[in-house]
């Protein structure tokens, strides 16, 4: 699904909307109302201020929109004798929707006409009339001033009243999109004569000056509040401007660069979480002069890998973000009107794009064991590795960030001693925006951390490897689930285990990949005795068993309900009895043969589900056992599925699992056995 205002529009009622007319004297600002039927979406009043509006500056429209039902999430607007010139109007706490456009510029006083449209959640236009959009007509007082954009102000620094001479290398410009949207970014210019690369970062976060740090001699760095956060204006709808879509905020910052005379035409970027999304969606556009990469623990498919992995919410990542970073409430609306992958997912699913549009730009792409985005730093790096081989990987024992001390586990001290300088984005940068021959393109293509068990002096693992490529040479080794909760080598007699998911009392979240709750290899133990927890446990093991890769269980199941939830977590059990979480996953019922067309079950019809686990590096010791756990719930990092196929109140459901026969559930770890 598109983000224009006219894609996707079905016929509807028309009678509800009706012509806005303003026209503007100087000196006033303007202001109109409307009349519409009753209990329809429609736009109160407007104003349009300074006055007089001149030619070439800024004006400020805000509307006032009766919308009993909370229908509207989104006003556009279209300047109509200059269609470069779209706008997104942003709501504010008091109701009032707002924005600030550049004013078209014209020889001499006149009209031009603003056309608005009301768009629902789902990316609905809301009933147009015959005869047009709603529109304002808006009166130009004469030529004006020049437009702003994109001449630059010097920005002095916060503790001072003045820029000193050092200070005079930054510079703040506000820098117009395709539609007119202009996007608030700072410069720091290197020393010395120019042009010199580039090295972005766009963040929503409003750290810009931060990010531009103190600068460097030999690039010029630039820094971006992203649409709508911050200084920059328009509406923030996270991430989907940013890619290839109706905007592409990121393409046409790079297109803006490079005109500049201080850049050379290349252009890196560097990021971590959200900024490497931003990262990854600009891969996707493939903009001219991008030379390389620096991306740091973020999601390639924000379906897959963010929101919905499995089909199941994320909630607590996808609310806690949201709401704790303040984005417009339709952000959150948006992604629970689309909980299966459709058209509107795949305008950020940069994996896809990227073996689509078959982008070959250098990058490093860094991740951790615990993170919250895990799989995506994976899948990212295997699809562009597998278009040119100039990609490479970091993986270590970390969550959302570098640290030692994770969840319950202290790792030891070389587990943030990254060897070959791969942590290097300068030497990274060197090379590929100056083209210094120091050895980055003989450097391994992964580097990756193999954990072991932690406090255990002389345990295998807790070191650093190499490898080519991702994954490496393993052996899909199978475990099946039996009757005693044992992991065994061979699949037993057939039967089955039962028990009820409440999501009422959800099994609660203790550790994983998480962002906003605390992260990392936790004891499970405390949950394990639930009656909705099944547990499945190998013998002590007689030697080290290594599993590196992807970690799948094919889990053969039946439900009550139409539709539920299946978890599934891998944990390394310690002699003294400690359950330590290591990775886990989730998968929606409707959702097991397709992402994108969920079906319901059969109440009591045994199905198969293939749960993703998730991808880790580690050795379980002699001695420790291999452990899987199932259930229905783990709340709040995913959310609790009320048990039901569309509408109706959330019940409890009885879930039966089965082993051996023809319905073997099975684990299935890719286990490494080459001697190192």
């Amino acid at each position: 699904m598109g983000r224009t205002a006219t894609e996707g529009v079905q016929k509807m009622d028309t009678s509800r909307w009706r012509s806005i007319a303003l026209v503007g004297a100087l000196g006033a600002a303007i202001t109109v109302s409307a009349t519409v039927l009753a209990a329809a979406p429609r736009v109160v009043s407007a104003t349009i201020s300074p006055s007089p509006v001149a030619s070439g500056g800024t004006a400020r429209i805000a509307c006032t929109v009766a919308d009993d039902d909370g229908a509207v999430k989104r006003i556009t607007g279209v300047v109509r004798e200059a269609t470069t010139y779209k706008f997104t109007l942003a709501r504010r706490p008091d109701g009032t929707w707002t924005t600030t456009v550049p004013i078209p510029r014209q020889t001499g006083p006149g009209t031009y006409h603003i056309d608005l449209q009301l768009i629902a959640a789902d990316g609905r236009v809301l009933t147009p009339t015959p005869g047009g959009h709603p529109t304002i007509e808006v009166v130009v007082g004469g030529a004006g001033s020049p437009a702003p954009s994109p001449v630059p102000r010097s920005v002095a620094p916060k503790s001072e009243s003045a820029a000193t001479p050092e200070d005079s290398r930054f510079q703040t410009y506000m820098v117009p999109m395709r539609d007119g949207v202009r996007l608030a970014t700072d410069v720091c210019l290197g020393a010395g004569p120019g042009p010199w690369p580039v090295i972005l970062s766009r963040t929503p976060y409003g750290a810009r000056r931060k990010g531009l740090g103190q600068g460097t001699d030999t690039y010029v760095v630039v820094a971006q509040d992203v649409r709508g956060r911050f200084d920059s204006e328009g509406d923030s709808l996270a991430f989907f401007d940013d890619g290839w879509g109706e905007h592409q905020d990121g393409l046409d910052t790079v297109k803006w660069i490079r005109a500049q005379p201080w850049c050379n035409g290349k252009v890196a970027t560097v990021g971590g979480s959200a900024g490497a999304i931003l990262e990854n969606m600009l891969a996707g556009a493939n903009p001219p002069g991008l030379a390389a990469q620096f991306i740091q623990v973020g999601a390639g498919s924000l379906y897959h890998n963010a929101a919905y992995p499995g089909g199941v919410l994320q909630e607590r990542l996808v609310h806690g973000w949201l709401e704790g970073n303040r984005f417009a409430a339709h952000n959150l609306e948006l992604m629970a009107a689309h909980p299966f992958y459709d058209e509107l997912w795949q305008q950020v699913d940069s994996v896809a794009r990227i073996k689509q549009e078959r982008v070959n730009i250098p990058a490093v792409h860094v991740g951790g064991w615990f993170d919250v985005f895990t799989q995506g730093t994976l899948d990212s790096f295997i699809a562009r590795s597998q278009i040119a081989p100039n990609q490479w990987l970091v993986m270590g024992p970390w969550p959302h960030g570098m640290k030692r001390d994770v969840g319950e586990l202290v790792f030891p001290p070389n587990s943030v001693q990254v060897p070959n300088q791969m942590m290097s984005s300068a030497r990274f940068f060197e090379h590929w925006l100056r083209g210094k021959d120091n050895g980055v393109d003989k450097t391994p293509r992964v580097t990756y951390y193999v954990m072991g068990a932690c406090d255990e002096p002389g345990a295998p693992g807790n070191e650093w490897r190499t490898a080519d490529s991702w994954p490496v040479t393993a052996t899909a080794t199978e475990f099946y689930l039996g009757a005693n909760r044992e992991l065994l080598p061979e699949s037993p007699a057939a039967g089955s285990l039962k028990y009820d998911y409440d999501p009422a009392r959800p099994v609660p979240t203790l550790g994983g990949g998480n962002l906003n709750l605390k992260a990392g290899p936790m004891d499970q133990s405390k949950l394990e005795g639930r009656a909705d927890v099944l547990v499945f446990s190998t013998p002590p093991l007689e030697k080290p068993v290594e599993v590196t890769g992807r970690v799948m269980l094919r889990l053969y199941a039946s439900s009550s309900a139409h539709d539920t939830t299946f978890m599934a977590k891998l944990c390394d059990v310690y002699p003294d009895g400690r359950s330590m979480l290591i990775t886990d996953g989730a998968l929606r019922a409707a959702c097991r043969e397709s992402l994108s067309s969920p079906s319901p079950l059969e109440p009591g019809k045994v199905y198969e589900f293939n749960i993703a686990i998730g991808s880790t590096s580690i050795i379980f010791n002699k001695g420790h056992r291999i452990r899987v756990d199932v259930s229905s719930s783990n709340y709040p990092r995913f959310a609790a599925h009320p048990n039901v196929w569309g509408e109706g109140k959330p019940q409890t459901a009885t879930q039966t699992v089965y082993y051996g026969g023809t319905h073997a559930s099975v684990v299935i770890l890719p286990v490494v056995t080459t001697a190192r």
